[in-house]
């Protein structure tokens, strides 16, 4: 799976919470189930969204 980040989603991530796009790659790639499609009107996007949920753990968890 390549991941697609732009610079200002992946500015974003850092300002508001403090997460390196490295972090971002290594929750996609070990992630555990299945994916969430986000189909709010305003966040459809080609390719969809993905979202996944995942507890925090190691440094700052």
């Amino acid at each position: 799976m390549d991941l697609i980040m732009p610079s200002s989603v992946t500015a974003k991530i850092l300002q508001k919470h403090g997460v390196l796009p490295k972090e971002v790659h290594e929750c996609f790639y070990n992630r555990i189930g299945n994916y969430l499609i986000d189909t709010r009107e305003k966040n459809k996007t080609r390719p969809p969204t993905l979202w996944f949920v995942a507890e925090q753990t190691g440094e700052g968890g």
